[in-house]
């Protein structure tokens, strides 16, 4: 077992002030003892970062032989983070869908083994059959583009919204987890899996402050969250061509 955690960790730093370079980020990782790391391309949406540029495969070059110098490996990675079922959510949706897949092609290449995305949600529509069918044809092209990396996509469960001004939260899809895991079973010929972060079941809100160490479902590596939620079942792996994929499964 490998000591793993998120570029995260030391990339984002509060209100903006700066975002750190990834590689500078993971050899500080290294450096405190992981020897395994989650690449954390979130903000790839936001500024103009590594994979931003026309040279973002020499960045991706340059982040591989780093990885070999520290004899450090990369389970898995998070693409940029947006309600993808809500393309007025982000400023630009082509420019982010672009590094949602310059994500992928980066993760493919430094041998991440499964990738992040998040479902999405229609916060005015109760028809979670809708949502579900949508979130399928959404995953699609992003699932092909993985598969030839031999790489997998995870959906991360999510939190409800909330809402101050009406003072509730609003119904997030995923944020339960019969929700991931339906997901997961309607794409699992895909090569689909579910990953369940411990943490953002309560990150709407109060919740359970007791830290937990475990074995994430995403990666199969240590990782310590402050606050816990519901585990999904640690080892729900599937995969297989996308031929194999079924429509009737809707």
């Amino acid at each position: 077992m490998k000591l793993s955690t998120t570029t995260a960790m030391y990339r984002d730093r509060p209100e903006g002030r700066a975002v750190i370079p990834i590689i500078d980020c993971v050899r500080r990782l290294h450096k405190a003892g992981y020897e395994d790391v989650d690449f954390n391309f979130c903000l790839m949406n936001q500024y103009d970062l590594e994979l931003t540029n026309d040279h973002w495969m020499d960045w991706v070059k340059e982040m591989k032989e780093v990885l070999a110098e520290l004899n450090m490996t990369a389970g898995q990675a998070h693409t940029p983070f947006y309600n993808v079922l809500d393309p007025s959510s982000v400023k630009d949706v082509d420019h982010t869908e672009e590094m949602v897949r310059r994500s992928i092609k980066a993760a493919g290449e430094l041998g991440v083994k499964a990738i992040v995305i998040h479902a999405g949600t229609h916060f005015s529509d109760n028809d979670y059959k809708k949502i579900l069918r949508e979130n399928v044809e959404y995953f699609k092209p992003h699932v092909e583009l993985a598969a030839g990396y031999g790489m997998k996509v995870a959906v991360e469960n999510l939190f409800d919204k909330m809402d101050p001004n009406r003072g509730y939260r609003l119904r997030r899809y995923t944020a339960r987890v019969d929700e991931v895991l339906e997901v997961a079973d309607t794409l699992s010929v895909l090569g689909f899996r579910p990953c369940q972060r411990d943490g953002l079941g309560s990150a709407s809100g109060p919740g359970d402050d007791r830290g937990t160490s475990h074995r994430s479902p995403c990666t199969g590596q240590l990782r310590r969250h402050r606050r816990s939620s519901s585990a999904l079942p640690r080892h729900h792996r599937v995969g297989a061509s996308y031929e194999d994929f079924k429509e009737d499964r809707l």
